[in-house]
Protein backbone atom coordinates (compact mmCIF):
# COMPACT_ATOMS: atom_id res chain seq x y z
CA UNK A 1 0.00 0.00 0.00
CA UNK A 2 1.19 3.44 -1.13
CA UNK A 3 2.55 5.73 1.83
CA UNK A 4 0.35 8.64 2.36
CA UNK A 5 1.93 12.63 3.06
CA UNK A 6 -1.32 13.83 3.89
CA UNK A 7 -4.89 12.43 4.56
CA UNK A 8 -7.69 15.34 4.24
CA UNK A 9 -10.74 14.45 6.25
CA UNK A 10 -14.24 15.76 5.75
CA UNK A 11 -17.02 15.49 8.59
CA UNK A 12 -20.69 15.53 7.04
CA UNK A 13 -23.87 15.42 8.93
CA UNK A 14 -26.77 16.41 6.86
CA UNK A 15 -24.84 18.40 4.33
CA UNK A 16 -26.77 17.43 0.99
CA UNK A 17 -26.82 21.17 -0.27
CA UNK A 18 -22.98 21.46 0.67
CA UNK A 19 -21.23 18.24 0.20
CA UNK A 20 -20.41 18.45 -3.72
CA UNK A 21 -19.62 21.19 -3.88
CA UNK A 22 -16.84 20.70 -0.83
CA UNK A 23 -15.52 18.03 -2.67
CA UNK A 24 -15.41 19.16 -5.90
CA UNK A 25 -12.72 21.66 -5.26
CA UNK A 26 -11.01 19.10 -3.04
CA UNK A 27 -11.07 17.27 -6.26
CA UNK A 28 -9.89 20.38 -8.26
CA UNK A 29 -6.70 20.69 -6.56
CA UNK A 30 -5.70 17.52 -4.98
CA UNK A 31 -6.03 15.94 -9.15
CA UNK A 32 -1.77 15.79 -9.57
CA UNK A 33 -0.62 14.86 -5.53
CA UNK A 34 -0.31 11.11 -5.80
CA UNK A 35 0.70 11.11 -2.00
CA UNK A 36 -2.39 12.84 -0.57
CA UNK A 37 -6.18 10.86 0.39
CA UNK A 38 -9.25 12.25 0.85
CA UNK A 39 -11.55 10.63 3.18
CA UNK A 40 -15.15 11.55 3.73
CA UNK A 41 -17.19 10.53 7.42
CA UNK A 42 -20.69 10.55 6.71
CA UNK A 43 -22.08 10.22 10.13
CA UNK A 44 -25.54 8.73 9.47
CA UNK A 45 -26.94 11.43 7.78
CA UNK A 46 -30.95 11.11 7.11
CA UNK A 47 -31.09 12.99 3.71
CA UNK A 48 -28.84 12.28 0.84
CA UNK A 49 -25.81 13.29 2.02
CA UNK A 50 -23.95 9.66 1.71
CA UNK A 51 -25.36 9.12 -1.92
CA UNK A 52 -24.06 12.69 -3.43
CA UNK A 53 -20.80 11.92 -2.12
CA UNK A 54 -20.74 8.45 -3.47
CA UNK A 55 -21.84 9.88 -6.73
CA UNK A 56 -18.53 12.13 -7.01
CA UNK A 57 -16.18 9.64 -6.11
CA UNK A 58 -17.85 7.60 -8.52
CA UNK A 59 -17.05 9.94 -11.17
CA UNK A 60 -13.86 11.45 -10.13
CA UNK A 61 -10.59 10.49 -12.00
CA UNK A 62 -9.00 10.71 -8.05
CA UNK A 63 -8.99 7.43 -7.12
CA UNK A 64 -7.34 7.92 -3.10
CA UNK A 65 -10.78 9.38 -1.63
CA UNK A 66 -12.84 7.07 0.28
CA UNK A 67 -16.48 7.32 1.96
CA UNK A 68 -17.22 5.75 5.13
CA UNK A 69 -20.42 6.31 6.49
CA UNK A 70 -20.39 5.68 10.53
CA UNK A 71 -23.27 5.35 13.48
CA UNK A 72 -24.07 8.33 14.57
CA UNK A 73 -21.66 9.82 16.86
CA UNK A 74 -20.53 13.54 18.36
CA UNK A 75 -18.67 15.55 15.66
CA UNK A 76 -15.19 14.34 18.22
CA UNK A 77 -15.86 10.64 17.55
CA UNK A 78 -16.30 11.20 13.33
CA UNK A 79 -13.01 13.12 13.52
CA UNK A 80 -11.36 10.32 15.48
CA UNK A 81 -12.74 7.62 13.32
CA UNK A 82 -11.18 9.70 10.27
CA UNK A 83 -8.14 9.99 12.22
CA UNK A 84 -7.73 5.89 12.63
CA UNK A 85 -7.95 5.12 9.06
CA UNK A 86 -6.11 7.94 7.96
CA UNK A 87 -2.86 6.70 6.42
CA UNK A 88 -1.32 9.97 5.86
CA UNK A 89 1.61 11.50 7.95
CA UNK A 90 -0.50 14.59 8.52
CA UNK A 91 -4.08 15.08 9.15
CA UNK A 92 -6.25 17.85 7.95
CA UNK A 93 -9.51 18.75 8.80
CA UNK A 94 -12.70 20.77 7.43
CA UNK A 95 -15.98 20.81 7.71
CA UNK A 96 -18.18 19.92 5.18
CA UNK A 97 -20.51 22.79 5.03
CA UNK A 98 -17.63 25.26 3.68
CA UNK A 99 -15.22 23.97 0.79
CA UNK A 100 -11.33 25.21 0.24
CA UNK A 101 -10.49 28.10 -1.80
CA UNK A 102 -7.67 28.55 -4.08
CA UNK A 103 -4.42 26.93 -3.66
CA UNK A 104 -5.43 25.30 -0.22
CA UNK A 105 -3.99 22.15 -0.77
CA UNK A 106 -0.51 23.37 -2.34
CA UNK A 107 -0.20 25.73 0.69
CA UNK A 108 -1.24 23.05 3.28
CA UNK A 109 1.95 21.09 1.10
CA UNK A 110 4.11 23.59 1.72
CA UNK A 111 3.94 24.06 4.67
CA UNK A 112 4.18 20.30 5.64
CA UNK A 113 7.65 20.91 4.46
CA UNK A 114 8.53 23.27 7.31
CA UNK A 115 7.55 19.87 9.71
CA UNK A 116 4.67 21.41 11.85
CA UNK A 117 3.22 19.37 14.83
CA UNK A 118 -0.02 21.68 14.36
CA UNK A 119 -1.18 23.81 11.82
CA UNK A 120 -4.44 26.39 11.21
CA UNK A 121 -5.59 28.64 7.85
CA UNK A 122 -8.12 30.59 8.14
CA UNK A 123 -11.78 31.15 7.45
CA UNK A 124 -13.46 33.11 4.95
CA UNK A 125 -17.35 33.44 4.01
CA UNK A 126 -19.33 32.72 0.91
CA UNK A 127 -20.30 35.74 -0.72
CA UNK A 128 -24.15 34.82 -0.99
CA UNK A 129 -24.65 34.03 2.86
CA UNK A 130 -27.72 36.24 4.36
CA UNK A 131 -27.04 39.71 5.69
CA UNK A 132 -26.77 38.49 9.36
CA UNK A 133 -24.21 35.88 8.68
CA UNK A 134 -22.03 38.28 6.84
CA UNK A 135 -22.70 40.89 9.95
CA UNK A 136 -21.78 38.33 12.25
CA UNK A 137 -18.54 37.05 10.53
CA UNK A 138 -17.06 40.28 9.71
CA UNK A 139 -18.36 41.85 13.33
CA UNK A 140 -17.12 39.03 15.30
CA UNK A 141 -15.92 35.72 13.87
CA UNK A 142 -13.09 37.33 12.20
CA UNK A 143 -12.09 39.77 14.99
CA UNK A 144 -12.36 37.67 17.43
CA UNK A 145 -9.38 35.64 15.52
CA UNK A 146 -7.26 38.34 15.17
CA UNK A 147 -7.63 39.64 18.16
CA UNK A 148 -7.07 36.08 20.10
CA UNK A 149 -3.10 35.35 21.32
CA UNK A 150 -3.19 32.69 17.85
CA UNK A 151 -0.65 30.91 20.17
CA UNK A 152 -3.69 29.53 22.03
CA UNK A 153 -5.91 29.30 19.39
CA UNK A 154 -6.54 26.94 16.25
CA UNK A 155 -9.89 26.67 13.51
CA UNK A 156 -11.68 23.74 13.88
CA UNK A 157 -12.61 24.04 10.07
CA UNK A 158 -9.12 24.90 8.98
CA UNK A 159 -6.66 22.62 11.09
CA UNK A 160 -3.50 19.92 10.58
CA UNK A 161 -1.95 18.18 12.76
CA UNK A 162 1.23 15.72 12.74
CA UNK A 163 -0.60 12.16 13.11
CA UNK A 164 1.88 11.03 15.64
CA UNK A 165 1.32 13.82 17.53
CA UNK A 166 -2.37 13.63 17.54
CA UNK A 167 -2.75 9.91 18.11
CA UNK A 168 -0.79 10.49 21.45
CA UNK A 169 -3.24 12.34 23.20
CA UNK A 170 -5.93 9.64 21.53
CA UNK A 171 -7.39 12.09 19.30
CA UNK A 172 -10.03 14.18 20.26
CA UNK A 173 -12.36 14.44 23.17
CA UNK A 174 -15.94 14.88 23.84
CA UNK A 175 -16.56 18.37 26.06
CA UNK A 176 -20.14 17.99 27.16
CA UNK A 177 -21.10 21.05 25.40
CA UNK A 178 -20.06 19.55 21.97
CA UNK A 179 -18.00 22.82 21.53
CA UNK A 180 -14.26 23.84 21.86
CA UNK A 181 -13.07 20.43 21.30
CA UNK A 182 -9.83 21.76 19.09
CA UNK A 183 -9.26 24.06 21.76
CA UNK A 184 -8.90 21.20 24.24
CA UNK A 185 -7.27 19.17 21.41
CA UNK A 186 -4.73 22.12 21.55
CA UNK A 187 -4.40 22.64 25.10
CA UNK A 188 -3.87 18.80 25.71
CA UNK A 189 -1.11 18.74 23.15
CA UNK A 190 0.86 22.06 24.57
CA UNK A 191 0.15 20.26 28.30
CA UNK A 192 2.36 16.57 26.80
CA UNK A 193 5.07 18.54 24.27
CA UNK A 194 7.08 21.09 25.90
CA UNK A 195 8.04 22.09 22.60
CA UNK A 196 5.63 22.19 19.81
CA UNK A 197 6.00 23.99 16.15
CA UNK A 198 2.90 25.71 15.79
CA UNK A 199 2.51 27.14 12.07
CA UNK A 200 -0.43 29.63 11.08
CA UNK A 201 -1.13 30.74 7.32
CA UNK A 202 -3.53 33.39 7.01
CA UNK A 203 -3.55 32.77 3.29
CA UNK A 204 -4.59 28.62 3.36
CA UNK A 205 -8.25 29.84 3.88
CA UNK A 206 -11.60 27.56 3.85
CA UNK A 207 -15.22 28.75 3.35
CA UNK A 208 -17.34 28.06 6.41
CA UNK A 209 -20.86 28.36 7.30
CA UNK A 210 -21.60 31.12 10.08
CA UNK A 211 -25.43 31.48 11.85
CA UNK A 212 -28.14 33.22 9.90
CA UNK A 213 -30.01 33.87 13.04
CA UNK A 214 -29.12 35.79 16.63
CA UNK A 215 -30.73 33.38 18.42
CA UNK A 216 -28.53 30.78 16.96
CA UNK A 217 -25.17 33.24 17.53
CA UNK A 218 -26.61 33.70 21.40
CA UNK A 219 -27.13 29.95 22.00
CA UNK A 220 -23.50 29.27 20.54
CA UNK A 221 -22.21 32.07 22.85
CA UNK A 222 -23.69 30.23 25.73
CA UNK A 223 -22.04 27.33 24.43
CA UNK A 224 -18.67 28.86 24.19
CA UNK A 225 -19.09 30.21 27.41
CA UNK A 226 -19.51 26.40 28.67
CA UNK A 227 -17.45 25.38 26.46
CA UNK A 228 -14.51 27.43 27.87
CA UNK A 229 -15.25 26.45 31.61
CA UNK A 230 -14.98 22.76 30.84
CA UNK A 231 -11.33 23.78 29.56
CA UNK A 232 -9.81 25.80 32.83
CA UNK A 233 -8.70 22.92 35.18
CA UNK A 234 -6.74 26.22 36.41
CA UNK A 235 -8.15 26.86 40.04
CA UNK A 236 -6.80 30.07 39.74
CA UNK A 237 -7.83 30.76 36.32
CA UNK A 238 -11.22 30.09 37.21
CA UNK A 239 -11.68 32.40 39.96
CA UNK A 240 -10.37 35.34 38.00
CA UNK A 241 -12.56 35.14 35.06
CA UNK A 242 -15.10 34.30 37.30
CA UNK A 243 -14.39 37.55 39.35
CA UNK A 244 -14.11 39.48 35.69
CA UNK A 245 -17.60 38.03 34.49
CA UNK A 246 -19.67 38.54 37.41
CA UNK A 247 -20.91 41.63 36.76
CA UNK A 248 -22.34 40.44 33.34
CA UNK A 249 -24.58 37.48 35.61
CA UNK A 250 -25.50 39.66 38.76
CA UNK A 251 -26.77 42.75 36.78
CA UNK A 252 -30.03 41.01 35.07
CA UNK A 253 -30.62 39.64 37.98
CA UNK A 254 -30.39 42.81 40.09
CA UNK A 255 -32.88 44.66 37.22
CA UNK A 256 -35.41 41.88 38.48
CA UNK A 257 -34.94 42.25 41.99
CA UNK A 258 -35.35 46.23 41.35
CA UNK A 259 -39.02 45.33 40.07
CA UNK A 260 -39.93 43.89 44.11
CA UNK A 261 -37.53 45.89 45.89
CA UNK A 262 -35.77 49.28 46.21
CA UNK A 263 -32.17 48.65 44.62
CA UNK A 264 -30.03 51.16 45.53
CA UNK A 265 -28.76 53.29 42.84
CA UNK A 266 -24.97 52.93 43.73
CA UNK A 267 -24.97 49.46 43.55
CA UNK A 268 -26.54 49.68 39.64
CA UNK A 269 -23.41 52.33 39.63
CA UNK A 270 -20.96 49.87 40.64
CA UNK A 271 -21.94 46.92 38.29
CA UNK A 272 -21.62 49.23 35.83
CA UNK A 273 -18.46 50.78 36.21
CA UNK A 274 -17.31 46.67 36.84
CA UNK A 275 -18.96 45.66 33.67
CA UNK A 276 -17.02 48.59 31.79
CA UNK A 277 -13.73 46.97 33.12
CA UNK A 278 -14.54 43.50 31.92
CA UNK A 279 -15.66 45.38 28.52
CA UNK A 280 -12.06 46.90 28.87
CA UNK A 281 -10.14 43.79 28.51
CA UNK A 282 -11.55 43.25 25.63
CA UNK A 283 -10.63 46.34 23.67
CA UNK A 284 -8.36 44.38 21.32
CA UNK A 285 -11.95 42.44 20.49
CA UNK A 286 -13.98 45.68 19.98
CA UNK A 287 -11.21 47.23 18.27
CA UNK A 288 -10.66 44.70 15.78
CA UNK A 289 -14.40 44.09 15.07
CA UNK A 290 -14.95 47.90 14.51
CA UNK A 291 -12.27 48.62 11.87
CA UNK A 292 -12.88 45.23 10.41
CA UNK A 293 -16.89 45.67 10.37
CA UNK A 294 -16.78 48.99 9.03
CA UNK A 295 -14.33 47.92 5.72
CA UNK A 296 -16.87 45.08 5.17
CA UNK A 297 -20.20 46.14 5.97
CA UNK A 298 -19.53 50.00 6.24
CA UNK A 299 -22.58 51.94 8.01
CA UNK A 300 -24.52 48.79 8.45
CA UNK A 301 -22.15 47.82 11.00
CA UNK A 302 -23.54 50.21 13.53
CA UNK A 303 -26.61 47.34 13.49
CA UNK A 304 -23.96 44.71 14.86
CA UNK A 305 -22.08 46.54 17.72
CA UNK A 306 -24.52 46.25 20.33
CA UNK A 307 -25.54 42.52 19.17
CA UNK A 308 -22.00 41.87 20.19
CA UNK A 309 -22.25 43.48 23.49
CA UNK A 310 -24.94 41.45 24.37
CA UNK A 311 -23.10 38.33 22.81
CA UNK A 312 -20.35 38.86 25.40
CA UNK A 313 -22.87 38.60 28.15
CA UNK A 314 -24.33 36.00 26.77
CA UNK A 315 -20.71 34.40 26.82
CA UNK A 316 -20.13 35.32 30.89
CA UNK A 317 -23.60 33.64 30.85
CA UNK A 318 -22.72 30.22 29.65
CA UNK A 319 -19.27 30.57 31.57
CA UNK A 320 -21.44 30.49 35.05
CA UNK A 321 -23.29 27.87 33.86
CA UNK A 322 -19.98 25.60 32.97
CA UNK A 323 -19.63 26.49 36.62
CA UNK A 324 -23.10 24.71 37.77
CA UNK A 325 -22.97 22.13 35.62
CA UNK A 326 -21.34 19.36 37.03
CA UNK A 327 -20.90 17.49 33.14
CA UNK A 328 -18.87 20.74 32.32
CA UNK A 329 -16.35 19.53 34.57
CA UNK A 330 -15.17 16.69 32.76
CA UNK A 331 -13.86 15.55 29.60
CA UNK A 332 -13.75 11.95 27.98
CA UNK A 333 -11.73 10.59 25.40
CA UNK A 334 -14.43 10.49 21.82
CA UNK A 335 -15.17 6.64 20.38
CA UNK A 336 -15.72 6.62 16.76
CA UNK A 337 -18.22 5.49 15.64
CA UNK A 338 -19.09 2.16 14.38
CA UNK A 339 -18.16 1.55 10.41
CA UNK A 340 -21.64 0.64 8.27
CA UNK A 341 -20.28 0.83 4.62
CA UNK A 342 -18.21 1.94 2.66
CA UNK A 343 -17.74 3.44 -1.31
CA UNK A 344 -15.80 2.31 -3.16
CA UNK A 345 -15.92 -1.30 -1.22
Amino acid sequence: MKKMKLSIIVCAYNEQDSIKKCIEELLDQVINHHNIEIIIIDNDSKDQTYHIASECIKNSLFKNITLFSIEHCPLTGSRNFGLNVARGDYVAYIDADGYIMDKWISKLVANIQNDFDIFSGLVSINPSSSFFSKGIFYSHFLPSLESSSRKNKIIGANMAFKRSKLLSVKGFHTVPTGRGDETLVFSLLKEKFKSLKIIYDKSCKVVNSYPHKISIWFSQQIEEGRSGRSIDRSIYKIIIKSLFKLPSFILPIIVLVDFFFNISPNIYLSLLFLLFIRHLFRFQYYSNSIQTGFNNLGIQYILFFPILILGSVFLDFGYFFGLLDQRGRNYIISNPGKLLKKYPN
